[in-house]
């Protein structure tokens, strides 16, 4: 696991620039496995939700070149599991990243197909996030869950 973890990609008349990403898991193999993105404050969560749509579309270009270094062929499609935190509240995404989603990104185009980003929200009636004990049970059951439903998208990628 590594915090503050920079992330390479690709955009635009393939100028090179970084996503920094609050926390990253990755395996032995360098591969990316999921990423976490704090927002310290209360507002501002389609930026949050913009910038991690946008560091898994650099995981996926960063994984496939760690495929690439390794003899194997680039993936077509990676969900990249996700985690956003605005203030102590967890939203959960699965991003599914296409090599078409990739490339109009690299390219400067819209996109041809479609991408539907799942999204979770832990339930509450509780103001405050983490620290109100009641809401903190809830969403630790929430990232329990969000770990097998993760492993179960990293199984294809991982030795």
């Amino acid at each position: 696991m590594y915090s503050a973890y920079p992330i390479p990609s690709v955009t635009g008349d393939n100028i090179r620039q970084v996503a920094q990403i609050s926390v990253c898991l990755v395996d032995t193999e360098s591969m990316m496995l999921i990423l976490l993105q704090m927002n310290k404050t209360e507002t501002g969560r389609s930026n949050v939700e913009a910038y991690i749509i946008a560091a898994a579309i650099a995981a996926y270009q960063y994984n496939n070149s760690k495929q690439q270094e390794r003899g194997l062929h680039p993936v077509d499609v990676m969900t990249m599991p996700c985690i956003t935190m605005v203030g102590t509240r967890p939203t959960f995404y699965l991003v599914p990243v296409t090599k078409a989603l990739s490339d109009a990104v690299i390219t400067c185009q819209y996109p041809s197909d479609r991408t539907e980003v799942l999204k979770c929200e832990v339930p509450s009636d509780y103001d405050g996030g983490m620290e109100v004990p009641e809401y903190r049970g809830v969403a630790l059951q929430y990232y329990v869950a969000f770990k097998s439903l993760a492993k179960s998208n990293w199984e294809k990628f991982i030795g």
